[in-house]
């Protein structure tokens, strides 16, 4: 009797310390897949998803169909202004062409730092919030 309880109480044990794990990991690390645009920055103003974010679209066409895909081995693609290409990244950069853009991982959103692109023909600098794709409608 008391061999079993102390069986059953190390499953438990063990059960517990995998779920604690499996929880923390989630929220640490990036899944592959989409990660859409939710939010630029530029110029120290925020142009969040919807209609902000739609009119600075029609300014900057680089923004249109922008999104990051992640696969396995630090690769994947890039969409920008519906143009798909390669990209890399590791724990700190993503490289597209050559140019390699610093960005973080937090709460789920990737925020790519100091990306140059075109607004109304003048180049700009933003950071571009992008959220994991199953997640956008949440």
């Amino acid at each position: 009797m008391k061999r079993s309880l102390s069986l059953v109480l190390a499953v438990v044990l063990v059960l517990t310390m995998m779920l604690s794990f499996a929880s923390c990991s989630g929220s640490s690390s990036m899944t592959n897949g989409y990660y859409a645009i939710v939010s630029v920055e530029m110029d120290g103003k925020d142009y969040p998803a919807g209609d902000p974010l739609t009119n600075l679209q029609k300014k900057a066409p680089e923004l249109d169909n922008y999104y990051v895909k992640l696969m396995d081995n630090g690769e994947g693609e890039i969409c920008i202004g519906g143009s798909v290409g390669p990209m890399t990244y590791d724990d700190k950069q993503i490289t597209v062409n050559g140019t390699s853009y610093a960005y973080s991982f937090a709460d789920g959103i990737i925020t790519m730092k100091d990306v140059t692109i075109l607004v109304d023909k003048a180049e700009a600098k933003v950071n571009i919030d992008l959220k994991y794709a199953s997640d956008l409608n949440a």
